[in-house]
């Protein structure tokens, strides 16, 4: 079985951590690993949540890659409907 994915807000409380302990003096890589991830997955988080608190989060439409159901409701709304001439 596949290990689950954490939601976008644990995630966040997770970069930060990374943070919080650095700031502590430990080497960002411990850090890293610690909140037991890799290294790459980190810097992914880190450039698609870096810088997002928890309530900014509640305001973004999910999921955030950008579903085919996430793209149908954006060109439902009434300013993305192409004008027919």
């Amino acid at each position: 079985m596949a290990p689950k994915r954490p939601k976008p807000e644990e995630i966040v409380v997770k970069l930060r951590q990374v943070e919080v302990l650095m700031g502590q003096g430990m080497p960002r890589i411990d850090a890293i690993r610690q909140i037991g991830v890799t290294e790459q997955t980190y810097y992914r988080w880190k450039k698609k949540y870096g810088g997002m608190g928890t309530e900014q989060l509640k305001g973004l439409p999910w999921p955030i890659e950008g579903s085919a159901a996430c793209r149908h409701r954006f060109w439902q709304m009434p300013e993305c409907i192409p004008f027919n001439h």
